[in-house]
């Protein structure tokens, strides 16, 4: 075996600031919430929480997932990044546009798209629907919405 790796140290206080800060913007909005407060002079005020406004689709961080990643193939990473960002919100499938995919990608076969997304299928990140090029995307890797919302038969309660 080589070497082994030790990680190294470092805080927020060693890296210091990061360099993607200075143009970070991030569009929110004040929304109230069913909760009140009371202020300084003992008034009930609804509580209010920030809400950013740009489209997100989460990614489950659990070590299984990352080694089914770590076997794709880097056409398929591709295929299934695109797909990150195309998921429209409480939908669990999606409509792949293949020729955009293929024309954002610089992917010339047909072939290529195709065996990136049997693979994505065969490592169950999607499913096949009964509509062409059309498929279910696996919640437990990636959802755009809240998904215990959306999913409530599948809850499982932990602790309180």
């Amino acid at each position: 075996m080589g070497k082994e790796k030790i990680k190294p140290f470092y805080s927020d206080e060693v890296l210091g600031k990061s360099p993607f800060i200075g143009n970070l913007s991030i569009p929110a909005t004040l929304l109230p919430v069913s909760e009140y407060i009371e202020d300084r002079d003992g008034d009930m005020m609804p509580k209010e929480v920030w809400v950013e406004r740009t489209p997100f689709t989460r990614l489950y961080i659990v070590s299984e997932h990352r080694k089914f990643t770590n076997n794709l193939s880097d056409k398929a990473t591709s295929l299934f990044l695109w797909i990150l960002f195309e998921l429209e919100h409480g939908h669990d499938y999606l409509w792949v546009d293949k020729s955009r995919y293929m024309s954002e990608r610089g992917i010339k076969s047909y072939n290529t798209y195709i065996n990136a997304s049997k693979e994505l299928v065969r490592y169950c990140f999607l499913a096949y629907t009964p509509v062409k090029d059309v498929f279910w995307v696996n919640p437990n890797f990636a959802y755009r919405g809240n998904r215990v919302k959306r999913f409530r038969d599948n809850v499982v309660k932990i602790g309180g």
